[in-house]
């Protein structure tokens, strides 16, 4: 399963997962707020419940 963090350099968000035994990151616009922690949250999910089952290709 992934996780949600925002990177320190410039406070954004962005999924850190595994795909095929390969770790990625995805670095998304949003600033690191709750409500945006909630929109990266909602959005993994449309991927199927984490981010590592999109299809990256």
């Amino acid at each position: 399963m992934g996780s949600i963090r925002a990177r320190p350099q410039n406070g954004k968000l962005f999924f850190d997962f595994r795909y095929r035994g390969q770790r990625c990151r995805e670095q998304t616009a949003l600033d690191d707020t709750p409500v945006n922690r909630k929109k990266a949250k909602h959005g993994s999910r449309r991927w199927g419940e984490s981010p590592q089952v999109h299809r990256l290709v």
